[in-house]
Protein backbone atom coordinates (compact mmCIF):
# COMPACT_ATOMS: atom_id res chain seq x y z
CA UNK A 1 0.00 0.00 0.00
CA UNK A 2 1.31 3.44 -0.95
CA UNK A 3 0.69 5.09 2.44
CA UNK A 4 2.64 2.34 4.21
CA UNK A 5 5.61 2.64 1.84
CA UNK A 6 5.60 6.44 2.09
CA UNK A 7 5.33 6.26 5.89
CA UNK A 8 8.27 3.86 6.09
CA UNK A 9 10.34 6.10 3.85
CA UNK A 10 9.57 9.12 6.05
CA UNK A 11 10.38 7.07 9.13
CA UNK A 12 13.80 6.16 7.74
CA UNK A 13 14.51 9.85 7.14
CA UNK A 14 13.56 10.75 10.71
CA UNK A 15 10.43 12.66 9.71
CA UNK A 16 8.41 11.11 12.49
CA UNK A 17 5.32 13.35 12.47
CA UNK A 18 4.77 12.96 8.73
CA UNK A 19 5.50 9.23 8.99
CA UNK A 20 2.99 8.91 11.81
CA UNK A 21 0.29 10.56 9.70
CA UNK A 22 0.96 8.29 6.70
CA UNK A 23 1.16 5.14 8.80
CA UNK A 24 -2.01 6.03 10.71
CA UNK A 25 -3.79 6.29 7.37
CA UNK A 26 -2.28 2.97 6.26
CA UNK A 27 -3.49 1.42 9.52
CA UNK A 28 -7.04 2.65 8.87
CA UNK A 29 -6.94 0.91 5.48
CA UNK A 30 -5.34 -2.27 6.87
CA UNK A 31 -6.11 -2.44 10.62
CA UNK A 32 -5.19 -6.11 11.07
CA UNK A 33 -1.65 -5.87 9.69
CA UNK A 34 0.88 -6.18 12.52
CA UNK A 35 3.71 -4.68 10.48
CA UNK A 36 1.66 -1.56 9.79
CA UNK A 37 0.59 -1.40 13.44
CA UNK A 38 4.21 -1.75 14.56
CA UNK A 39 5.52 0.98 12.27
CA UNK A 40 2.60 3.29 13.14
CA UNK A 41 3.16 2.83 16.88
CA UNK A 42 6.90 3.49 16.57
CA UNK A 43 6.34 6.61 14.45
CA UNK A 44 3.69 7.92 16.85
CA UNK A 45 6.00 7.39 19.83
CA UNK A 46 8.91 9.10 18.09
CA UNK A 47 6.79 12.05 16.95
CA UNK A 48 5.66 12.76 20.50
CA UNK A 49 7.92 15.39 22.08
CA UNK A 50 8.96 15.10 25.68
CA UNK A 51 6.84 17.30 27.94
CA UNK A 52 8.74 18.34 31.02
CA UNK A 53 11.06 15.35 30.61
CA UNK A 54 8.21 12.84 30.50
CA UNK A 55 6.45 10.96 27.74
CA UNK A 56 2.71 11.42 27.35
CA UNK A 57 0.25 8.65 28.15
CA UNK A 58 -0.38 8.21 24.44
CA UNK A 59 3.33 7.80 23.73
CA UNK A 60 3.59 5.21 26.48
CA UNK A 61 0.52 3.43 25.06
CA UNK A 62 2.38 3.25 21.74
CA UNK A 63 5.37 1.72 23.52
CA UNK A 64 3.05 -0.90 25.04
CA UNK A 65 1.67 -1.70 21.57
CA UNK A 66 5.17 -2.21 20.22
CA UNK A 67 6.08 -4.37 23.23
CA UNK A 68 2.99 -6.54 22.70
CA UNK A 69 3.78 -7.07 19.02
CA UNK A 70 7.42 -7.85 19.88
CA UNK A 71 6.29 -10.37 22.50
CA UNK A 72 3.86 -12.02 20.07
CA UNK A 73 6.44 -12.10 17.25
CA UNK A 74 9.80 -13.01 18.82
CA UNK A 75 11.42 -13.74 15.45
CA UNK A 76 10.26 -10.47 13.82
CA UNK A 77 13.44 -8.40 13.49
CA UNK A 78 11.57 -5.09 13.08
CA UNK A 79 9.44 -5.75 16.16
CA UNK A 80 12.47 -6.54 18.28
CA UNK A 81 14.46 -3.59 16.89
CA UNK A 82 11.69 -1.03 17.45
CA UNK A 83 11.05 -2.40 20.92
CA UNK A 84 14.73 -2.18 21.85
CA UNK A 85 15.01 1.38 20.49
CA UNK A 86 11.97 2.53 22.45
CA UNK A 87 13.15 0.85 25.64
CA UNK A 88 16.50 2.57 25.28
CA UNK A 89 14.81 5.95 24.82
CA UNK A 90 12.57 5.51 27.83
CA UNK A 91 15.50 4.40 29.98
CA UNK A 92 17.43 7.47 28.86
CA UNK A 93 14.39 9.59 29.79
CA UNK A 94 14.67 8.24 33.35
CA UNK A 95 18.39 8.93 33.67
Amino acid sequence: DAAFRKGCSLLQRGQFQAASEQLSFALEVNPDDDSTRLHAAYAAFMSEPLAGGERSREAMAQLERVAKIAQDRPKDVNAQLFHAKLLKLTLCDLA
